[in-house]
């Protein structure tokens, strides 16, 4: 695939303008309107894609990603749940649905589905510092407990740019001021 994203969309723009069949060119057009961030572009070619094969799972992920990068994240888990229901449950999927709950500010069902993705893939360090990082910004002092032993369990294997060790801090400051 070359760099030169619009002189691909326009090549291929001038063969359905010859009379090829769009439909052969929809991978290409949603990856590379997607690669020029041409993000409505491309989940318009990702949702036919889907529409037309439906048993296709990466059109599932890949519509639901760009879903969420146009801010619209209850559609994308929309997407991602009709995913788990076709093909079964993955880690990443529930992952994906937390973050997403979490852009709507809803921290309860952010939770809710760290956990599902932990009970499945239970050693996905960075999902238990996410878990961490939504229990440690509810009020329940036992959630902020959970959330420091967490903290401490994998702070060893965590990089030191998730900045383990200050959230340790805050939340041992904050608990015992409870």
């Amino acid at each position: 695939m070359t760099n030169d994203h619009e002189g691909a969309l326009r090549a291929i723009a001038s063969l359905i303008a010859a009379g090829d069949n769009e439909q052969g060119f929809w991978p290409m057009l949603a990856e590379l309107n997607y690669k020029k961030k041409d993000y409505n572009n491309s989940l318009r070619n990702y949702m036919l894609l889907l529409n037309e094969y439906p048993d296709e799972k990466n059109y599932y992920i890949q519509t639901s990603g760009i879903m969420a990068q146009l801010g619209r994240f209850g559609e994308a888990n929309v997407i991602l749940q009709k995913a788990i229901d076709k093909f079964g449950a993955s880690p990443e999927s529930y992952a994906n649905m937390a973050i997403n709950f979490l852009s709507l500010k809803d921290l309860a069902r952010g939770e809710e589905y760290f956990r599902k993705s932990l009970e499945i893939g239970p050693e996905n360090i960075p999902v238990w510092i996410n878990l961490a990082n939504v229990l440690s910004e509810q009020k329940d002092p036992a959630k902020k407990r959970e959330a420091l032993a967490i903290y401490k369990k994998y702070k060893k294997q965590t990089p030191k740019t998730f900045g383990v060790d200050s959230l340790i801090n805050v939340l041992e400051n904050d608990i015992g001021g409870q």
